[in-house]
């Protein structure tokens, strides 16, 4: 099940109108009827707006698909986020990116 889903230009328009996290929180509440943690909520808000920096390249189209929190079946785990779309010989295509909140990490 997927939470939150657009296309990359309308993801964009989530972050930039400032509701990115509202609207993921009303379909996860909506899909997985539940809710979250606030900590989890500043999360999204925190991360997206990331993401968003990070999609903002000509090279990728603005229709390819953007998926937040997908849930995996018969799992309780869910992927942060996901780009999917179409290759120039029409082969799908899909990235998985994991976000973390770390503000520093050490090398192990």
């Amino acid at each position: 099940m997927i939470v939150y889903q657009a296309t990359k230009s309308g993801f964009a328009e989530d972050v930039l109108s400032d509701r990115i996290e509202h609207r993921i929180l009303e379909f996860f509440k909506k899909n997985l009827n539940r809710s979250t943690s606030p900590r989890e909520i500043e999360a999204w808000k925190n991360s997206m707006l990331y993401m968003d920096r990070a999609l903002n390249d000509p090279e990728i189209p603005d229709d390819c698909g953007v998926a937040i929190e997908y849930q995996l079946p018969q799992s309780g785990k869910r992927l942060d986020f996901l780009l999917t779309g179409l290759g120039a010989e029409k082969q799908e295509y899909a990235i998985i990116i994991e976000l973390k909140q770390w503000s520093e990490a050490t090398l192990s």
